[in-house]
């Protein structure tokens, strides 16, 4: 699901000023679906400093393109943005969670 139907539909359940046209899954639901995605970004930044390590390696052995040094440098830039990221998916399922656990509460 692209970003802007994921915050629609999110807006749309927290504030009720557009009716959903199709059923929405519980909360718990997306607070898991979060987790997820959050797994998964953290595992891409992994595997992107992997190749990252192995670029810069690689190039220290021969002289390498100007391209070949932009990449190296945008693969580290890209494995910084993927955690940033990472972690801002984080708190924000940690706010939902939360507001999931009150409304599971409340009588």
């Amino acid at each position: 699901m692209c970003k802007y139907h994921y915050w629609r539909k999110i807006v749309s359940m927290t504030t009720g000023k557009s009716k959903p046209t199709t059923p929405q899954p519980p909360l718990e639901d997306v607070v898991e679906e979060n987790k997820q995605v959050v797994e998964e970004i953290h595992d891409a930044a992994q595997e992107l400093a992997v190749v990252h390590a192995v670029l810069a390696t690689e190039t220290m052995k021969a002289k390498p393109s100007d391209d070949t040094k932009e990449a190296v440098k945008r693969t580290k830039e890209v494995k910084t943005k993927l955690k940033a990221t990472a972690s801002k998916l984080a708190e924000a399922t940690e706010v939902l969670e939360k507001h999931v656990a009150k409304l599971a509460h409340k009588p």
